[in-house]
This record gives C-alpha cells, sequence and structure tokens, in this order.
C-alpha cells in the first residue's frame, strides 16, 4: 500500500468517527424546566457542582500530565 493510500484511508476513518462523535445516538429530548424558585435554585448549584467537579478533574489531569 502506498503513503498516499494510508493517508487517504487515515483521514477516511478520522472523518467517519468524528462524525460518530457529532451525531447523537438518540435525538435528543428537549427538557423544559418548570418555572419555580426551588428548582431553578437547586438546578444552579446542580451545574455549581458539576462545574467545580469538572474543574477539580481538569487540574488533576494538569498535575498528571507535567
Amino acid at each position: 500500500m502506498s503513503n498516499k493510500q494510508n493517508l487517504v484511508n487515515r483521514e477516511e476513518s478520522e472523518a467517519a468517527s468524528a462524525k460518530a462523535l457529532l451525531s447523537p445516538p438518540l435525538p435528543l429530548i428537549p427538557i423544559t424546566p418548570i418555572a419555580s424558585p426551588s428548582s431553578s435554585s437547586s438546578a444552579a448549584s446542580a451545574s455549581e457542582s458539576i462545574l467545580s467537579g469538572l474543574e477539580a478533574t481538569t487540574n488533576q489531569t494538569r498535575r498528571l500530565s507535567k
């Protein structure tokens, strides 16, 4: 197999895997939040905890990769 053919095959497989990552396997169902003060504050605190968890993971990954 020539280098050019290898390159084409690799580009095609990368494009296919990128396409697979971008297309969700199931249709996304829109979630409509119920407008009440308690649900919005719990959603805010949930997203804050997710963000802090992501931040901690990112910092840990940075330390490990040094």
